[in-house]
């Protein structure tokens, strides 16, 4: 099957939306502004729309809106209803895992997008290729996403929302940041695209002549008011028509943004009147011959009255066509051939009808139609054999019709299906192992995450144990060995919750434009993080444990350290879950502060720096909030509790006060403690961290 039929686009959806106004509400003022003032417009499949206009005229606005980010104060209609999952929506930044390659971020998001079910993970191999090939990425396959340029970034970005082959295709600003070579690269490549019978609709702004008359379509807003609507080539005789001329050898892009900002004076109402003419955008289509009605006087007058009852007077402009043969306005003089005319060409037409269904007839027998077109389109169903051809052929004719079987060969696939049909996007439940399996790899090629963290817990571990000594066993040396777990508990704590406030925020927009483009759910792509991190913790917690446990002369007891452990891991995944949470609410900066200040508070409570009973009434609640007084008063119970034997006191010593493990419990006020109750009190407060921080989550991907 030939390649490019891997994007042949099966839908063709017209976006048309009337009346569309947008109002926003203005902080400290009870009244609200309006954004977009009832404009009006139609983007058709297999064109390329600009829209266009100065800061704050209201591109972004009318987009978000188009694109359903936007739904609260819309008022109007907008036709694009159900096929709202037919479209993909391309932000001005590219975002990408900096650690994947090109090929590796292409084939997740296949898996993602297309189920394997439906399409083999060789075919989506092959349409890697395709779009890699088409896009002009294919030399920089293996290089990681962090290390492109602007240019290539844009095209990954493109090239990702083509993978489900949308209808209808989103962009802001797709030229921000490139250099004017990749500007027109990219526009050049979506107006390709838009060829292919897909929307694509795009805000740019400022660009140049030759990219401005790639476009099809032009949609300019000033002041929430289209004052425009119409084809780059048309936009000088516009302008004209309003009275403003387009100095020669100046970009008409440019004229066109500078009448809309109010350089030559207020022309907002006048462009916005003279805007409602639809036959701005078919005037140029005629003159270049494509394959569009130009609307009648009547058809024009009837979309004036529409927009405007009564008000708006439509003068044709009639424009002179020059350096032509022929300077007759083709739609005007015409007359109809005669009679005699018309009876020649009637009976040639019948005579072609007659031999031409007899040809039909006779080619009709040849019964591979009806299994060639199936083969080459990936249906299912089985091509004829030669013999079976032979007889067919023999008993629509006998012993006259010789058929050739004709063989196809198909390259480059496995099976020449085609990929834009018949696909469907995988469950949730199979997204969500895809997830866990891309977060797990992510985390192994972070080596600042990864190797680093371990590497740092493994030396702070073995400095302690070195510090500390036999603190676990020698009785004169039980205070230090208290200090000593606190310090095990707050480190667990910090070293958590600092990349926990970290994380989601460098993922935000990445997050924020997969789910949005359908990839996943955000509780499908949560529930993976939540998957992956937890091990991970595990594990860290239990090399630093384990290490400072043995170094320091702990009692070598299997209960006492599982429940040792068991009480820091639970502190550890706490910490986690309070930084996520943090990390969806405030900013990177204003999150590692209070979760510094957090912690701060958090050991002040804790029952080691003042004794619980010490600590003022009002003031006591702060301790059963929280976490690391139930987990310093978990690991003292572990080490000190269920009757452990006496400590050696060194023979240089004459009395050691802590001789007796109760001791250290009643010293900290801790004899009574219950192990099972405290682990409970740390869970609850980390599913209600974890749940918090999914839903501030949600709130903050929907309304940035």
């Amino acid at each position: 099957m030939d390649s490019s039929k891997l994007l042949k686009n099966v839908y063709g959806i017209d976006i048309h939306f009337e009346d569309l106004v947008y109002q926003v509400n203005v902080p400290k003022k009870q009244e609200k502004k309006s954004v977009l003032k009832g404009i009006k417009g139609t983007f058709k499949s297999g064109e390329l729309t600009a829209i266009m206009g100065p800061s704050g005229a209201g591109k972004s606005s009318l987009m978000n809106i188009l694109t359903g980010l936007t739904k609260s104060g819309v008022s109007g209609k907008i036709e694009i209803g159900k096929a709202r999952k037919l479209c993909g929506y391309i932000m001005q930044d590219d975002h990408f895992f900096p650690y994947f390659t090109v090929e590796e971020t292409m084939l997740m998001a296949a898996t993602l997008k297309i189920s394997n079910q439906c399409v083999s993970l060789k075919e989506k191999r092959t349409l890697i290729d395709y779009l890699l090939n088409s896009l002009k990425l294919t030399k920089t396959r293996q290089t990681k996403c962090s290390n492109l340029s602007g240019g290539q970034k844009k095209r990954l970005s493109i090239a990702l929302e083509l993978i489900d082959n949308p209808a209808v295709l989103f962009l802001d600003e797709p030229t921000t940041g490139l250099d004017s070579s990749s500007s027109f690269d990219t526009i050049q490549l979506l107006r390709g695209l838009a060829n292919e019978g897909r929307t694509i609709v795009c805000t740019i702004h400022q660009p140049s002549t030759n990219i401005y008359n790639l476009f099809n379509l032009v949609y300019v807003l000033s002041a929430g008011r289209c004052t425009y609507q119409g084809t780059p080539q048309n936009t000088v005789m516009f302008l004209s028509s309003v009275g403003l001329e387009c100095p020669p050898y100046h970009n008409p892009a440019d004229f066109l943004l500078e009448c809309a900002n109010g350089d030559y004076g207020d022309q907002t109402e006048a462009l916005a009147e003279a805007a409602k003419d639809i036959r701005w955008r078919y005037d140029q289509q005629l003159m270049q011959g494509e394959d569009a009605d130009a609307p009648s006087e009547t058809q024009v007058a009837k979309f004036n009255e529409s927009q405007s009852p009564g008000q708006v007077q439509v003068q044709v402009q009639k424009i002179e066509i020059q350096n032509m043969e022929s300077s007759k306005d083709l739609t005007k003089h015409t007359y109809p051939p005669t009679e005699y005319m018309r009876l020649w060409l009637l009976i040639g037409r019948c005579h072609l009808q007659f031999f031409g269904d007899w040809a039909l007839a006779e080619a009709a027998k040849d019964i591979r139609w009806r299994y060639d077109q199936q083969l080459m389109q990936g249906e299912d169903a089985d091509a004829p054999s030669e013999t079976q051809v032979a007889k067919f052929n023999e008993s629509q004719s006998p012993g006259q019709v010789q058929v050739q079987v004709q063989k196809i060969e198909i390259q480059n696939m496995e099976s020449s299906k085609d990929l834009t049909k018949h696909t469907y996007p995988p469950t949730e439940y199979m997204r969500l192992w895809l997830l866990i399996g891309r977060c797990h790899l992510q985390f192994f090629r972070d080596w600042t995450l990864t190797y680093l963290k371990l590497g740092i817990h493994v030396l702070c571990s073995i400095l302690i144990g070195l510090f500390f000594g036999d603190s676990g066993s020698n009785a004169t040396k039980q205070i230090s060995n208290v200090g000593m777990i606190m310090i095990h508990c707050v480190y667990l704590w910090y070293t958590t919750i600092m990349p926990g406030i970290l994380r989601y925020p460098a993922e935000i927009e990445i997050i924020r434009k997969e789910t949005f483009n359908n990839w996943y759910k955000l509780r499908t792509y949560y529930l993976a993080t939540i998957i992956t991190s937890t091990p991970v913790h595990i594990i860290f917690s239990t090399v630093y444990i384990t290490i400072g446990y043995l170094m320091t002369d702990q009692p070598v007891e299997m209960d006492r350290f599982v429940k040792y452990l068991l009480s820091a891991v639970v502190v550890t995944i706490c910490a986690d879950g309070l930084g996520v949470f943090l990390g969806t609410v405030l900013n990177p900066v204003n999150g590692t502060f209070v979760g510094a200040v957090s912690t701060s508070c958090m050991l002040m409570f804790s029952g080691f720096l003042i004794l619980l009973n010490h600590i003022p009434a009002a003031m006591r609640f702060m301790a059963y909030i929280s976490p690391l007084r139930y987990a310093l008063e978990n690991m003292v119970i572990s080490l000190y509790g269920n009757q452990r034997g006496q400590l050696i006191c060194p023979p240089t010593e004459f009395y050691c006060h802590f001789k007796n493990a109760v001791t250290v419990l009643r010293q900290f006020g801790m004899e009574g403690g219950d192990f099972g109750y405290n682990i409970l009190m740390i869970l609850i407060q980390i599913a209600i961290f974890k749940v918090l921080a999914y839903f501030t989550l949600k709130h903050k991907i929907k309304t940035n």
